[in-house]
């Protein structure tokens, strides 16, 4: 046996890899893959802000939002995640979960109900790891 090591692998290296991992995860709940949505806020055909995420079961698994610096603090990040809460709705989510290692973050998704199911501290460089979520 050989094991080789690739530092930075591309798309191509790390795929079988992926695809050996969904494919076994797969086995495990009858073939039920997760559902992949992507959220996009734009002004002026200019992307300032989205979301994206999946649908698994009954959960909602918020992977990232964000709002673009200069467009921040204007209620963008509230509206895309409104759209997150009614496509969860939709699917029959039950709850919206996610992680984060930005304060500012933890903050914002405390005023939109979420909260946190851990912390754990100095999770690297000095940042903690939230683990969060929020009932629909």
């Amino acid at each position: 046996m050989e094991i080789t090591a690739i530092e930075d692998p591309n798309e191509l290296d790390s795929k079988p890899i992926e695809d050996g991992v969904m494919e076994y995860g797969l086995m495990q709940v009858n073939e039920t893959a997760p559902k992949k949505w992507a959220f996009y806020a734009k002004n002026c055909g200019e992307l300032i802000g989205g979301a994206i995420g999946r649908v698994h079961f009954s959960q909602f698994y918020l992977d990232n939002i964000w709002v673009k610096e200069d467009a921040r603090s204007r209620g963008i990040g509230e509206s895309v995640h409104q759209k997150v809460v009614a496509c969860a709705e939709r699917y029959g989510c039950r709850r919206i979960q996610l992680n984060t290692l930005n304060e500012k973050a933890v903050k914002f998704y405390r005023r939109l109900g979420y909260e946190t199911l851990a912390m754990i501290e100095d999770y690297v460089d000095g940042f903690n790891l939230y683990y969060m979520a929020r009932e629909i």
